[in-house]
């Protein structure tokens, strides 16, 4: 057991230096740099058991963490409802369209919204799902150039839990010019609740993967996760050159950089978007070009398999 253990330690302590981190780090360290691991093997797709054996071996060689690794239990906890069974790619920006348009056909306007919102702010499912009008920072479109967004916070102080590295009140802004007219959307979604407390997604997370699946289901594309959202976002962002390394890093909120870095592989969504029929294809372009007029009622949403 003692050398299953040191295996397992020893990738981790590979992937801390390869991040820059220094070893042994300290040990209120080890919670929050450990999902950050996780969800390099999470895209990798291995087993959650995988990131069970990890959390064992540091416990069993840091004695003072075991009993205090919070943030990667709750890590371990949403990677074992997933339980992928293949490296899942991340799902790229054109399919992320074609997905949202049968989304819109199926009139689920709100999961479609859900859908941008996860993709552009490169937010965990969760995050997504528990946000609400509070989260919400409209702009202040007099106050200067940096003021100009609407912004969600994600993961609020008042709310008792942080984002999966243990960061509260994390603003993400909607800053790039093709992003706008999305957080405009969602603070208006946001000012129409009768409580500004209330949750923005009144859906439950099990409706969603069920609908999202389904929706890339029509594309061809099956088994497909929310997570990958998150990280189609990121790759989205490193492979159009629209953010440098450290803008991405911090965006995504994650703690070292091969976290980040696993997003410029091109290849792997290349390889995922050949999956796809060329008529298909079509569709998602022409999704993109449409789906903010759909959103607007200014246009009809239609099945991609119609």
């Amino acid at each position: 057991m003692q050398n299953q253990y040191q295996r397992y330690l020893q990738l981790f302590v590979d992937f801390c230096k390869e991040s820059g981190e220094s070893w042994p780090p300290r040990v209120e360290d080890l919670d929050p740099l450990l999902p950050d691991y996780m969800d390099l093997l999470y895209l990798q797709g291995r087993g959650p058991q995988e990131g069970e054996k990890t959390v064992a071996a540091v416990e069993y060689n840091f004695i003072a963490a075991k009993g205090n690794m919070f943030r990667a239990k709750r890590a371990l906890k949403g990677w074992r409802k997933v339980s992928p069974a293949q490296s899942r790619p991340p799902l790229p920006r054109v399919a992320m369209f074609g997905g949202l348009m049968n989304l819109l056909a199926a009139g689920l306007h709100d999961m479609a919204l859900m859908t941008l919102v996860a993709f552009f702010l490169c937010l965990r499912p969760g995050e997504a799902i528990d946000l609400k009008g509070t989260n919400m920072i409209k702009p202040v479109k007099s106050a200067g150039l940096q003021f100009q967004w609407v912004r969600v916070a994600v993961r609020e102080q008042e709310g008792g839990r942080p984002d999966k590295v243990g960061v509260y009140d994390n603003c993400i802004p909607f800053d790039l010019p093709s992003m706008h007219w999305i957080g405009d959307l969602l603070l208006q979604k946001a000012k129409a609740l009768p409580k500004n407390k209330e949750l923005i997604f009144q859906f439950s997370m099990g409706e969603y993967r069920k609908q999202f699946s389904k929706a890339a289901s029509f594309l061809g594309l099956n088994g497909f996760h929310p997570y990958q959202l998150r990280h189609g976002g990121a790759t989205e962002d490193m492979t159009s050159g629209a953010r440098d390394h450290n803008s991405i890093k911090s965006r995504g909120r994650w703690r070292t950089d091969p976290s980040v870095r696993r997003y410029a592989k091109v290849g792997r969504v290349q390889e995922l978007l050949n999956q796809i029929s060329p008529r298909d294809i079509q569709f998602c372009t022409n999704a993109e070009k449409r789906v903010q007029r759909v959103f607007l009622g200014q246009s009809a949403a239609r099945f991609s398999h119609l």
